[in-house]
């Protein structure tokens, strides 16, 4: 590798473990960080899903311009409850996408609202532990996912029947920082270093399974 390589990949290296840090570690969590707001005071940060759950609503809801955001979407020549009932067995995500591992179900049942899983991630050339949790699903419409890791994520798969017995399928990832300075840079460096190639590989082996029109 170039060596004028090696100062901008230290420097987003030691970006990506200080998050981690201060997101998980307890001994390093709200160093340096201005007081909380009132509004969230009562929240436990010593459990990080739950942390991660609340930095997450607030972007969404008060930065949404701030997020970044991948979208990517095909047209699949399978019927959509194929479609949906495959994508939904979340056992099969490391069958479309490559950089996951494994997929430990953490919840008992057939994947629902709430239901849980606890995935091994490469990432970077690290493997991460994060959860993943199902926050919205509509049986052959939708399913919404929230990645708790050290940059919460959301994911939002969406299914439309089309004529002919075909499937319309939309994927969205969002995710963001939070960082004040360096977040718009850490979250450029994730969506194009990563997110952005985990959703063209996803839909690409899923037009291969299922078929696609062109």
């Amino acid at each position: 590798m170039p060596r004028r390589w090696n100062i901008p990949i230290l420097v987003v290296d030691c970006l990506l473990v200080s998050m981690f840090r201060r997101r998980f570690v307890p001994g390093d969590r709200g160093r340096g960080r201005p007081s909380p707001s009132k509004s969230r005071r009562n929240i436990d940060t010593s459990k990080p899903c739950q942390a991660n759950r609340v930095l997450l609503a607030l972007e969404n809801r008060s930065r949404r311009e701030t997020l970044a955001r991948v979208e990517r979407s095909a047209r699949l020549n399978t019927p959509v409850n194929e479609v949906f009932d495959f994508v939904a067995d979340f056992r099969t995500l490391k069958e479309y996408n490559p950089s996951i591992l494994k997929v430990r179900p953490l919840t008992p049942g057939s994947p629902k609202k709430g239901s849980r899983f606890e995935l091994t991630l490469r990432m970077f050339g690290r493997e991460i532990r994060p959860v993943l949790t199902i926050t919205e699903f509509r049986k052959h419409e939708l399913i919404t996912t929230r990645l708790d890791a050290f940059v919460p994520a959301r994911e939002e798969r969406v299914f439309r029947p089309e004529e002919g017995g075909g499937t319309l399928f939309f994927f969205t990832i969002e995710f963001a920082s939070g960082w004040p300075l360096a977040g718009p840079l850490v979250d450029v460096f994730l969506a194009k270093g990563f997110a952005e190639p985990q959703a063209d590989t996803e839909i690409r082996l899923l037009k291969e399974k299922f078929g696609f029109d062109k």
